[in-house]
């Protein structure tokens, strides 16, 4: 008789422990353990067509582009581990960028679902010092409630050192830009 009330209790404890050591984060908390704070990116309407092609590609002398090839990275599912992140942060921010093995590589992680999501071309340097990361969405894709995270080193002639802004573009909310702090 006894049994009953305490299996009861097993499924209600269990809920509250995971979410108490889940990183469960209120808006403007750092996770513990998160070496990073976390930002929200500021979003922009993406245009639907970029003049003058994507960085990926290159114009020969007839103007026309020629598509170079590019590896597609595919992400891994979830946060990454021992970053301090959870699904809810990158949820609600729109997307979470954390350094890997900083100075060299970090990672960023955008809402998906678990059947669709979108791939990364890989990372490059984009204009005033700052890093380009373009995300290609299959079509009729939603956001649900999962997340993808891609890893990517630091482009060649970008400087860290005093943190660098992430460009994203290919989000559904637009283009974002989030702060990567100083390593």
């Amino acid at each position: 008789m006894l049994r009953r009330p305490i299996r009861r209790l097993v499924l209600p404890a269990a809920i509250a422990i995971v979410l108490v050591t889940g990183g469960c984060s209120a808006a403007g908390f750092a996770p513990s353990g998160s070496a990073t704070p976390l930002s929200a990116p500021t979003f922009e309407p993406t245009p639907s067509s970029t003049a003058g092609g994507a960085p990926g590609a290159a114009a020969d002398s007839t103007g026309t582009l020629e598509a170079q090839r590019l590896p597609v990275l595919m992400g891994e599912q979830g946060v990454p581990a021992g970053s301090g992140a959870s699904v809810d942060d990158v949820l609600r921010l729109g997307a979470v960028v954390l350094w890997a093995d900083a100075p060299d590589s970090f990672s960023l992680s955008v809402p998906a679902s678990e059947e669709c999501w979108p791939t990364a071309l890989p990372a490059y340097a984009a204009g005033g010092g700052a890093i380009g990361v373009d995300l290609i969405a299959a079509e009729g894709c939603a956001v649900g409630d999962a997340v993808r995270t891609f890893s990517f080193d630091v482009p060649d002639g970008v400087e860290v050192g005093d943190g660098v802004d992430v460009v994203i573009s290919g989000l559904e909310a637009g283009t974002g830009t989030a702060a990567l702090p100083a390593p």
